[in-house]
């Protein structure tokens, strides 16, 4: 689970600290962070979403918000934010070690995620595999329907020659 590159992000509880980030992959800073969790809030795919949980995908990379327990000092929600690439071929255990990762986050700033958002961050990991098996399924089917065109095209040209 820790070799996850993940980062997160969450709201300031007091709407004026900076706001909680931790970067587990290298190459990013802060500012490039926030610019792919925009990137792909903006030219993804909302592929979940249930109540302030959502889940978005663009390409190979997703972002997953889900509240803390803790409100605000405005009493609004204060949601954390997780991003990084989703695996080519994910590990069946791949959902539940990314919301390891998010409540450790959380855990790490002084929040807490209950058990219920977690399962529905669960089911929000869950759709982001399913939509990029989708895409991906898609590619395929576009990247052979040239071969398969011209191939028919052949076929016919053959039959219809005679």
């Amino acid at each position: 689970m820790s070799d996850l590159p993940l980062s997160f992000r969450a709201q300031s509880r007091d709407n004026q600290s900076p706001d909680p980030v931790e970067i587990n992959d290298k190459s990013l800073t802060e500012e490039d962070l926030i610019k792919k969790i925009s990137n792909v809030s903006k030219e993804g795919t909302k592929v979940f979403s249930e109540g302030v949980h959502t889940a978005f995908l663009h390409g190979d990379e997703f972002i997953l918000q889900t509240p803390s327990e803790q409100l605000d000092e405005a009493g609004r929600i204060a949601p954390i934010l997780c991003y990084g690439p989703v695996p080519d071929v994910p590990q069946e255990s791949w959902p539940s070690d990314v919301i390891k990762a998010v409540v450790g986050f959380a855990g790490r700033i002084g929040r807490t995620i209950s058990g219920d958002c977690q399962e529905k961050a669960r089911h929000g990991v869950k759709a982001v595999i399913k939509k990029k098996q989708r895409n991906r399924r898609r590619r395929k089917i576009l990247y052979w329907m040239p071969l398969f065109l011209c191939l028919l095209a052949v076929v016919l040209w053959i039959i219809f020659k005679k």
